[in-house]
C-alpha cells in the first residue's frame, strides 16, 4: 500500500508519527517504493549484513516483516523507537537485545546469536 510521505518520513496510522506536528507547506506526493527484499535481491547483498540501523519512524515492523531471515543475518543492528512486534520478530529470529540508549532512551541495540 502506499501512504504518504511527509517532511522525512512515511506517514500511515499504523507507523509513529505525531498527527501534532507542524505540516509542511509541501503538498502529500505519492512514490514508487519497493520491498526491503527486493533491494537486496537486486544489490546483491552477502548473506551476512555487518551493520543495519533501522530508523523508518514507526515502520520498522513494516519494514522487517518480510526479511528473509533465512538468507540473510545481520551481525549488529540498532532499531530506534522498539515495538513490541519488532522485538517478537527479532526474538524468533534469533537475535538478542543487549542495550537501550540515546539521550531518549529509545535506540535498541541487537546482535544476532
Amino acid at each position: 500500500g502506499s501512504g504518504r510521505v511527509p517532511s522525512g518520513g512515511i506517514e500511515h496510522a499504523d507507523f509513529d508519527n505525531k498527527p501534532n506536528r507542524p505540516k509542511s507547506p509541501s503538498k502529500p506526493v505519492s512514490l514508487y517504493t519497493v520491498p526491503f527484499t527486493e533491494v537486496l535481491s537486486e544489490f546483491h547483498v552477502p548473506p551476512v549484513i555487518d551493520y543495519l540501523s533501522l530508523d523508518v519512524e514507526g515502520a520498522e515492523y513494516f519494514v522487517m516483516k518480510d526479511f528473509p531471515f533465512d538468507k540473510h543475518t545481520i551481525s549488529l543492528l540498532t532499531v530506534e523507537r522498539v515495538k513490541q512486534p519488532i522485538v517478537d520478530l527479532l526474538t524468533k529470529n534469533g537475535y538478542i537485545h543487549l542495550a537501550l540508549f540515546n539521550k531518549y532512551g529509545d535506540e535498541s541495540l541487537w546482535c544476532h546469536k
